[in-house]
């Protein structure tokens, strides 16, 4: 009987983000599209003022992250009409 025992660590990043607008460069757009409409602005400098630029989730999301992968495999045993039987057990922790 053959056991093998594999052992894999890393760091995993986001490779890509997305360049999305912030709450501040959202409301002025959404007040220029319904400016063009023939609508009144929804949002008064005051108010965007007020609110912020918001929170940039993707930030908050997508961190470096640890990874490890652990593989535990057994395999040998009496070959039986040509089969040979393999066990494979495969544990991968990200945090």
């Amino acid at each position: 009987m053959e056991i093998n025992y594999n052992l894999t660590t890393g760091i995993q990043n986001a490779s890509k983000t997305l360049d999305l607008m912030n709450t501040q460069e959202y409301m002025a757009f959404y007040n220029a599209l319904s400016l063009d409409r023939g609508v009144a602005a929804p949002f008064s400098q005051e108010f965007m003022n007020t609110i912020g630029s918001g929170t940039d989730w993707q930030d908050e999301i997508l961190r470096s992250a640890l990874m490890q992968e652990h593989r535990l495999s057994f395999s040998g045993g009496q070959v039986i009409h040509n089969i040979i039987y393999r066990s494979i057990i495969l544990i991968r922790r990200e945090s």
